[in-house]
């Protein structure tokens, strides 16, 4: 978490959900927590957390694409309660 913060203080807030991976080094650990408490809500790019979840397991860091694949519509946010 200090080096999320460190990153934002450094460099300015994060823009999007890709902008947030590109400069973190969160492993699948700290972003599962992430999402599943809403703590990047703010940088959701307007996708629910079981979205954000299927774009960040599409990510393909060795490829170098530089974007993540749009999230299937389909995918409902988690139910209230």
């Amino acid at each position: 978490m200090t080096a999320i913060v460190e990153e934002r203080d450094a460099h300015g807030p994060f823009a999007g959900f890709h902008d947030f991976v590109v400069r973190t080094p969160c492993r699948f650990e700290d972003v599962r927590a992430l999402i599943r408490s809403g703590a990047l809500d703010s940088v959701s790019d307007g996708c629910t957390r079981p979205q954000l979840f299927f774009r960040w397991l599409s990510i393909d860091r060795e490829d170098g694409l530089g974007f993540l694949p749009p999230a299937p519509p389909l995918i409902d946010d988690y139910p209230a309660g």
